[in-house]
């Protein structure tokens, strides 16, 4: 079984959550314990299902992690949506992570119709 860091969008993805705590840096002192903190706290959570799935003992069961990652993502998306809608990201910015989260989700999915038709 592949260790996390032998997975194709690992190191993507890793990048889209450094990229996340990277931007809400400028976002509102009065935000810190709030949007600041859910963002980077379910940015944070998508690279830790996949480290988790990738210690299962049996490929096919590291799904239910791998399934958590990807709505880790939708709950990213909207969260980067809301921080856009306040003001707190640009419209460039907003675009940028939206596109790498839909490419990370993507890769993610197919990796999991992978995984799921193991036996």
């Amino acid at each position: 079984m592949k260790t996390y860091r032998e997975l194709k969008f690992w190191e993507r993805t890793h990048k889209l959550v450094v990229r996340v705590h990277e931007v809400t840096r400028s976002f509102p002192k009065e935000e810190l314990v709030n949007l600041t903190s859910i963002i980077r706290r379910t940015a944070t959570t998508i690279g830790q299902h996949l480290v988790e799935g990738s210690n299962a003992p049996v490929e096919r069961e590291s799904s239910i992690p791998l399934q958590s990652a990807i709505t880790a993502t939708s709950q990213l998306e909207y969260q980067i949506l809301l921080a856009h809608d306040l003001g707190y990201l640009d419209g460039v910015t907003h675009e940028e992570l939206t596109t790498e989260i839909y490419e990370v989700r993507r890769a993610m999915q197919t990796h999991l119709v992978r995984v799921r038709s193991l036996r």
